[in-house]
């Protein structure tokens, strides 16, 4: 049987990291993050629904986390791990929770509307780790062809070929140049 406990979230980070040290020397960060969910309800009315979770991190993500210039309440940020119940018992009742025990942190910057594409987000261009994320809303126009990433619009095949001819006119072939 196969078990996988993976989960990858994006969400902004509700409360500032706490670190602190173990006895062993190893840091240990927590913190929370809100995932939000837009949907539609049966009678086509637009609702959102927020889940907050718990986030723990050891070790080197600890030590980044305690950078307040980047991990602050409010910034977006993309976490991926394994979820992590944790028990206790408290005046003879039994409680537990579910946390995400990270593997990897990354936070983030949502560019503002109207901003160009080029231009650095947030202050942070000199930021390895940080990205500018443009979401994809799926909805792209007709007559408007996606971007191939690496190429410019204006390029055209390097093959020699003319692929420019008129609809009425067949294309050269290219039936020698498949390698199967």
């Amino acid at each position: 049987m196969l078990n996988i406990n993976r989960i990858m979230v994006t969400g902004r980070i509700t409360r500032n990291p706490e670190t602190r040290s173990l006895a062993s020397g190893t840091m240990v960060a927590n913190f929370g993050i809100a995932v939000n969910r837009n949907y539609q309800s049966g009678s086509g009315e637009w609702k959102e629904e927020t889940i907050f979770l718990d986030i723990e991190a050891w070790g080197r993500l600890a030590e980044r986390a305690m950078d307040t210039s980047r991990f602050y309440k409010g910034r977006p940020v993309y976490v991926e791990g394994r979820l992590k119940i944790d028990e206790w018992e408290r005046d003879g009742v039994k409680r537990q929770t579910v946390r995400i025990n990270a593997d990897n942190i990354s936070v983030f910057d949502v560019p503002k509307a109207g901003a160009r594409d080029d231009a650095p987000v947030g202050g942070e261009a000199e930021n390895p780790f940080a990205r500018n994320t443009t979401p994809y809303s799926g909805r792209q126009q007709a007559d408007t062809p996606l971007p191939t990433p690496g190429v410019s619009p204006s390029a055209k095949p390097s093959d020699g070929l003319d692929w420019g001819k008129s609809a009425g006119s067949n294309p050269p072939s290219t039936e020698n140049d498949i390698p199967f």
